[in-house]
Order: structure tokens, then C-alpha cells, then sequence
């Protein structure tokens, strides 16, 4: 599911899905680019061949109108006589090019409508104004006692910045997002939140779930309407029975799509991500990523997904050390 793995290896991409195998040469963006290529021509074909279908049947529809109509007017017997032979001539000539109209629309050639991965565009609620201050850490150290994971840590966030923090594994990256959101003390240093600023975290192990219950009501304490929480499950990929399993019934990779859902379903002003497309397929990182690129509050993340950080863009990038 490593986009940017793909773009750098794959010089050819297979696909399978329920109609068969295809296969296009190229890595994953040439790929991708075919495929709307492939949709949009798809849907012109289709568009056409509608088109033209209406209008076949619209023309058979009004000469069988014809052929079969016949005005009442007072005539003399003559006049009648005259009328009615040019009326039975007219009919004839009508009802021979309605038949010539059918035999058009039956040989037709039938395009089936093209097959869609039907998906919602969900949008995230929340937002803050350019130069709101939403965080800032001052010479902050992060840790667990008197062990410092993670030093010095200086930046701030204002608007609806993306910042990125960077660092390998064991850097401080949870240490720090847990520490901002006042699940563990900092060791030193100040922490400051925007006044009015509601944050959001997405943690690793998906640990605010409660597993005993189903996803609808793991996202219902958002306030949403049940339609729109169903849109966001049916986005991430969670459909059918799945909706009403205990949450510890699903697959990790269905449990980490329930805990985004939970937290993008929300109204934050500041979300926090941390590492959010581990265990996701390429179809729901891409979901994902369209809703967060609509966002209109700040986003504070950790990724591996060099694709995913790419397509956020972030505006800050934050190395953390001890050093």
C-alpha cells in the first residue's frame, strides 16, 4: 500500500478487480492517470450513447404520433373523399419511417453505464482564522520521569497550517502528541493552547474506542446524525454487517479506520495524527486524504506515508532529537 514505494519501483501496474485483470505500464501516478482518463472516456461513450438513444426514441415517438393522428375537420364528401386518401398517404409515410426509427434504436449498439467505486466526499467540520494562534511549545522537553525522549522543542502553529513532525521511530513523535494532549506531564517547558481551540488525536493503537460496542455508536458521541456517520463509515470502507459488530470484532485495519472516522467526524479547530495510515488501503488513504485537504483548521501529524505527507503539503516540518 506504499504509494511512493510503488512510483519508485514499478514500471508496470496490475489491477484485479471483480471484472478481471488489467494491466497498464508505468508506476502508480501513471497509473492513477490513466484511470481517470479511462473514466472520463468511459463516461463520455456513455454520456453519447444516451444521448442519442433519447433522441432515437423522441423521433419514434412523434411519428407514431403522426401516423396515428388525424384531424376532424367539416369538409364536403369530395373534400373528405381527398382528405382522407392524403391522410391514409400520410400515415403510411409516417408509420414506414417510425418502423425505419425502430429498427435504428434496436441496432443500436448498447454501452453499459461504466462501473464506479462509488465513494462519499465527506467533509470535516471545524475551521480557525489565518492568524489564530492554535499551539505553541516553548524550550519543551518531553519523556516518561526523568528520561527525556524528546528536547528543546520550539514551534508554533497558526491558522489552518499543516505541520509535519519528523523523526525515526523511538524520536519522541507519541510522547510529544500524548504530551499536548495532556496524557503525560512534559517535563519541561510550556505548553500553550489557542483559546477556543477543541484538538482531536488519532493515536496508533485506536486505544479510545470501546470495544464492546458498534462503530455507529463509537461515533455517536460526535453529536452527527446517523446518515452522516454512516457516510463516513461507508467512505473508510465500513459497510453492512460491519457497522453493527462489537468493535472488538473488527480487523485492526478496520479498527483504525473506525478511531479516523471518530475523530474526522468531529469539530476540532487542531487535529492531530499520528501515523493514521497504518493498516489502510490505498482506497481509504486517498479518502482520507481528499477530506483533510478541505480542512479548514490546523493539522499536526507524523507520517511514514511520504505520499500522505506529500499530498497534505505540509507548511512547517519539526525534527525532533535529544540533541
Amino acid at each position: 500500500h506504499d504509494r511512493a514505494f510503488i512510483n519508485d519501483v514499478a514500471t508496470r501496474i496490475i489491477e484485479l478487480n471483480s471484472h478481471g485483470i488489467k494491466e497498464y505500464g508505468g508506476n502508480y501516478d501513471f497509473y492513477k492517470n490513466q484511470k481517470k482518463s479511462e473514466s472520463f472516456a468511459e463516461m463520455k461513450l456513455y454520456s453519447d450513447y444516451i444521448d442519442e438513444k433519447n433522441k432515437i426514441r423522441n423521433a419514434l415517438k412523434k411519428q407514431k404520433s403522426l401516423a396515428s393522428g388525424s384531424r376532424k375537420i367539416k369538409t364536403t364528401d369530395n373534400e373528405k373523399m381527398c382528405r382522407d386518401k392524403r391522410a391514409e398517404s400520410s400515415q403510411h409515410t409516417f408509420a414506414k419511417r417510425a418502423k425505419a426509427i425502430e429498427s435504428r434504436l434496436s441496432q443500436l449498439q448498447k454501452i453499459e453505464k461504466p462501473h464506479s467505486d462509488k465513494s462519499y466526499r465527506v467533509y470535516i467540520n471545524g475551521g480557525v482564522h489565518d492568524d489564530k494562534l492554535v499551539l505553541g511549545l516553548t524550550d519543551l522537553d518531553v519523556g516518561y520521569g526523568k528520561c527525556i525522549v524528546a528536547k528543546s522543542i520550539n514551534f508554533e502553529i497558526r491558522g489552518p497550517s499543516r505541520t509535519q513532525i519528523m523523526g525515526p521511530n523511538g524520536s519522541g513523535k507519541t510522547t510529544l502528541f500524548r504530551t499536548i494532549m495532556g496524557q503525560m506531564d512534559p517535563i519541561e517547558g510550556d505548553i500553550k493552547v489557542g483559546d477556543g481551540v477543541n484538538a482531536g488525536y488519532f493515536s496508533q493503537d485506536v486505544d479510545s474506542l470501546d470495544h464492546t460496542k458498534n462503530a455507529i455508536y463509537n461515533l455517536s458521541s460526535n453529536g452527527e446524525d446517523r446518515a452522516d456517520l454512516r457516510k463516513w463509515l461507508h467512505m473508510l470502507g465500513i459497510q453492512g454487517d460491519d457497522v453493527n459488530k462489537s468493535t472488538g470484532d473488527l480487523s485492526r485495519g478496520q479498527r483504525s479506520k473506525l478511531g479516523i472516522a471518530r475523530l474526522l467526524s468531529g469539530n476540532y479547530q487542531l487535529i492531530i495524527l499520528d501515523e493514521p495510515t497504518n493498516h489502510l488501503d490505498i482506497a481509504t488513504r486517498e479518502s482520507i486524504e481528499f477530506s483533510l485537504s478541505k480542512y479548514q483548521g490546523a493539522i499536526l501529524f507524523a507520517s511514514h506515508d511520504d505520499y500522505f505527507a506529500k499530498k497534505l503539503n505540509p507548511t512547517q516540518l519539526v525534527k525532533l532529537g535529544i540533541n
